[in-house]
């Protein structure tokens, strides 16, 4: 069974079983919209502290837990997503462009996975820069030098370039008439 274009459509796969270290550089573009994860209550019980990777903490903990495992990829989602309110979305470029990339360094490190990283397309990290810089991210906020961290040289400037010469209001006028 070929799965619906809700969950990832690019990669063509069918239900299968898979290891934990196969699954997660297939799902490290956006892991957080993974529609279904089911993980053993053990992995909640450890007292571990994944603090650091603020809004990805769960999938550390998930993936740290069951890291020399197996999982069970369902094509289909268990349960369809819609959107609703999204309490989050003024945390999504930190979450995106700090935490997921922390998280998978740390992964990288620890566990050898050889994810590849920085996979963001330019586009796609203008958007996210414009989404920053209209909300709560003012020029001397510590998510900006974050940021930086992750990024290849090109897409430092483009940063940089929103960070101090773009609009707030400008990024909103953008954001608001795309």
């Amino acid at each position: 069974m070929k799965h619906p274009s809700v969950f990832r459509s690019d990669l063509g796969l069918d239900d299968r079983l898979m290891s934990v270290k196969e699954f997660i550089p297939l799902f490290n573009t956006n892991p957080g919209f993974i529609t279904s994860l089911i993980s053993r209550s053990e992995f909640w019980q450890s007292d571990a502290d994944f603090s650091e990777f603020d809004g990805y903490g769960f999938l550390a903990r998930v993936y740290s837990q069951a890291i020399n495992g197996d999982c069970i990829y369902l094509a289909s989602p268990l349960i369809a997503m819609r959107r609703s309110q999204t309490l989050w979305k003024n945390d999504w470029p930190r979450y995106f462009l700090v935490s997921r990339q922390r998280l998978l360094f740390w992964l990288n490190e620890k566990y050898n996975l050889n994810i590849k990283i920085n996979s963001s397309k330019t586009k796609e990290l203008v958007y996210i820069l414009l989404l920053a810089k209209a909300t709560i991210y003012p020029h001397s906020d510590p998510f900006w030098n974050n940021t930086l961290t992750y990024l290849p040289l090109h897409q430092k400037v483009i940063c940089q370039f929103f960070r101090y010469l773009f609009p707030k209001s400008l990024a909103i006028f953008v954001l608001k008439n795309r």
